[in-house]
């Protein structure tokens, strides 16, 4: 499955993570533990503060494929804001992020992916 060019797709907004009618977007957005591991840290980044946005004032610039994954982080920005952390601020951001971490996360949804597809 691969990407089509953004642009060109009904509805298409630069802002939105994941985008309807791409078919990788699609599949991404199908489940939010495949959606999260395909983030990198910058577009994690765009993601809470989209979520923020979402949970503060509305987005209605949010494609229905992003939806999902950001409702999913707007919960969790409002555990964390409960804890003391504005919406949209990302806790800890600005720690170092050890290199591996994203090979060994996309490893592990990789391998539970293939498990679920087994099962199937």
């Amino acid at each position: 499955m691969t990407h089509i060019y953004h642009p060109d797709l009904p509805g298409y907004d630069p802002q939105q993570i994941i985008h309807d009618g791409c078919p990788e977007c699609e599949y991404r957005g199908e489940d939010i533990v495949r959606a999260l591991a395909n983030l990198d840290p910058p577009t994690f980044a765009r993601a809470w503060k989209r979520a923020g946005e979402l949970q503060a004032d509305g987005l209605p610039n949010a494609s229905a494929t992003e939806l999902p994954l950001l409702k999913v982080l707007a919960a969790i920005e409002v555990q964390f804001e409960r804890r003391g952390c504005p919406l949209g601020t990302i806790p800890g951001d600005g720690l170092p992020i050890p290199p591996h971490s994203l090979d060994q996360a996309r490893a592990i949804f990789a391998a539970a992916d293939k498990a679920q597809e087994d099962q199937a």
